[in-house]
């Protein structure tokens, strides 16, 4: 949707279709980039934007690896049991 964006704005868009490999790589880096934005989310509406965004590069991400939703939930399940998860609000501050 993007490139349509900057035609509508009256500019030209430069695209070329990317490798596997690049795909993956630059669906990397843009999950960190996504990630960063909600980190730096002020509010409800921009912090909803930014997720949504993170969303679908993970989804993206997923369907390039072959991850099913079924194998993706088991995995996430499965790491809670073994190592918990976020809920409790407890925050590890050190190891001594």
């Amino acid at each position: 949707g993007i490139p349509n964006i900057i035609r509508n704005n009256g500019e030209i868009p430069i695209t070329r279709v990317l490798s596997e490999e690049e795909f993956e790589q630059s669906l990397r880096q843009k999950l960190v980039e996504e990630s960063g934005e909600v980190a730096q989310a002020r509010n409800h509406e921009e912090f909803l934007k930014e997720l949504t965004d993170v969303q679908e590069v993970l989804d993206e991400l997923r369907k390039a690896h072959n991850i099913s939703d079924t194998e993706l939930r088991w995995k996430q399940d499965d790491r809670r049991i073994k190592r918990g998860g976020f809920r409790g609000r407890i925050y590890l501050e050190s190891v001594e």
